[in-house]
């Protein structure tokens, strides 16, 4: 599972060897650092993910449920302070707006989402 808070973005998956833990990897030590700060933090260059936490499963479900409790935004991409994953996050923002798709509209396609990231998208697009 993805989850992209504020802080940071990880990927939570069962530890292979562990049934009653998560292994929890983020690209950046700072997003576990920040979601997760009294975990120890493993680094590997062997894998995509180079950090990693292993947390008991309770732990981490208590972690992000809080995490949501504290949301008090209402624009979650403005919230990000970090302005490289800001611009990650807002890359994946517009990946998932070209795959949507609702009765009645159309797809949005390439030639807007290139209008989209030059700033453009919003003062032609038809819904």
């Amino acid at each position: 599972m993805w989850i992209f808070t504020n802080e940071g973005m990880i990927s939570v998956v069962q530890h292979r060897d562990q049934a009653d833990k998560f292994m929890i990897r983020a690209r950046r030590s700072e997003h576990l650092e920040a979601i997760f700060p009294n975990e120890q933090i493993y680094r590997t260059d062997a894998a995509d993910y180079r950090f990693r936490v292993i947390v008991d499963r309770g732990t981490a479900v208590a972690v992000v449920a809080n995490k949501m409790f504290e949301i008090r935004y209402d624009n979650f991409k403005n919230s990000i302070r970090d302005a490289e994953y800001h611009d990650a996050c807002s890359s994946v923002w517009g990946v998932m707006l070209r795959m949507q798709s609702t009765p009645g509209s159309t797809p949005v396609s390439r030639k807007e989402f290139d209008d989209f990231i030059d700033g453009d998208y919003l003062n032609r697009r038809q819904v």
